[in-house]
């Protein structure tokens, strides 16, 4: 078994992924990614590519104005005591800073979002704009003979074969025999396909979570950071307690990675296991999903493999532990907090799909993301089922 050795293992190469091994090399430490399929991107590059995160540079300009205490006010009346304190106000007084960050440091440009209206818009708290972000439309052609190595979006975001559009883009190409002004930005989009489409499989004009994707992903390549592709990490390396590496599985033979600072594991939710879905969703249902197939939720094993949090998705760690274990109790409370809520309005909730305010902050915006309810629910929940197995 061959061996390599940096400070910090990356594993899984969607939004949260991306941002942590960006963070970790700007920071000055040495960095692999690894991913288990033949994309960067994961379900960061086919979602809608939204950030919330309120409080931002942005809200003010979109005339937004917006503050920590309004936030909490409504994450409290949402998420109640699903999530500490702790974990809100982490969120809440890093996440805007954290923004910034990748800003200055990376290629990541966003746009305030004028009227986008928080999810409970009549929770005492709510704004109707400011809090969320798009990423700015991004040049594939920039990532040059990496393009390719992004993951497509999603056929339902494109035109004519893998031409991605917006809103504004759809408005202009159905007026274009009607308007001036949707002829020429229509025109530019056509002449644009076409021109690319001599060169690439789709079009290279990226938006939504694709722009969020190819952002970081340039950046990384800018940084000069490696990453290893169709690459699925198999086990973590425990010793004394701690983890030191992982096998990882590259070209058919398994390789060593060892670590001096940490492992992240970003490895995802579970949207395209049939197993996991029917063992920790209570009601279940067909596989309606947009996340990659291969999101499975997948992740190396070890000793302490009950302790999970996956920055872009939910594992449901106290789940699998109680049913291991099969402490009842535990099992009853784990299977509670994977529930389908209703709230007043009977709009239902999935808790512990994936995406809550934590996830969000990275993962640019998933099938469920923006729900502020796994975030701290993982984090809470993995702890406890760590002490009540150690």
């Amino acid at each position: 078994m061959s061996e390599t050795a940096v400070d910090v293992l990356v594993i899984g190469s969607g939004a949260a992924g991306l941002a942590a091994a960006l963070t970790a090399s700007i920071e000055g430490l040495s960095v692999l990614v690894v991913e288990k399929t033949e994309y960067i991107g994961g379900s960061t590059a086919i979602s809608g590519g939204g950030i919330w995160i309120p409080n931002n540079n942005q809200s003010e300009k979109c005339g937004h104005p917006d503050s920590i205490a309004e936030a909490k006010t409504y994450l409290d009346r949402v998420v109640g005591n699903w999530s500490s304190d702790e974990m809100k106000l982490a969120f809440l007084e890093k996440g805007p800073a954290a923004l910034d960050y990748l800003e200055r440091n990376t290629d990541l440009e966003v746009t305030g979002r004028v009227y986008s209206p928080d999810y409970y818009p009549d929770a005492e708290g709510a704004k109707l704009g400011g809090r969320g972000v798009d990423p700015k439309v991004f040049d594939g052609r920039l990532l040059g003979a990496h393009f390719d190595e992004l993951r497509p979006p999603l056929a339902e975001f494109t035109v004519l074969g893998g031409m991605m559009v917006n809103t504004y883009d759809v408005y202009h190409l159905l007026g274009i025999t009607k308007k001036i002004a949707s002829f020429k930005h229509g025109m530019k989009l056509l002449a644009r396909y076409a021109a690319d489409r001599l060169r690439y499989k789709r079009g290279t004009r990226l938006l939504l979570g694709n722009a969020l994707a190819g952002r970081l992903f340039k950046s990384m390549l800018d940084r000069g950071i490696p990453y290893w592709l169709n690459a699925p990490a198999k086990r973590l390396i425990v010793a004394d307690g701690r983890v030191t590496g992982a096998i990882v599985s590259r070209d058919g033979r398994d390789v060593q990675v060892d670590v001096r600072r940490g492992v992240v594991l970003a490895t995802g939710g579970f949207p395209s296991d049939p197993k996991r879905r029917r063992d920790f969703m209570p009601i279940e249902t067909g596989m309606w999903s947009m996340s990659p197939s291969a999101n499975t939720g997948a992740r190396p094993t070890s000793g302490i493999d009950h302790v999970h949090c996956g920055l872009n998705g939910f594992h449901h760690a106290g789940a699998e532990g109680a049913a291991r274990s099969g402490d009842r109790r535990q099992r009853a409370d784990a299977e509670h907090t994977c529930r389908l809520r209703e709230d007043k309005r009977g709009h239902r909730q999935q808790g512990g799909a994936c995406g809550g305010p934590l996830e969000k902050l990275a993962a640019g915006g998933g099938r469920h993301a923006g729900t502020p309810l796994s975030g701290g629910l993982c984090l809470r929940i993995a702890a406890r089922s760590y002490g009540n197995h150690r």
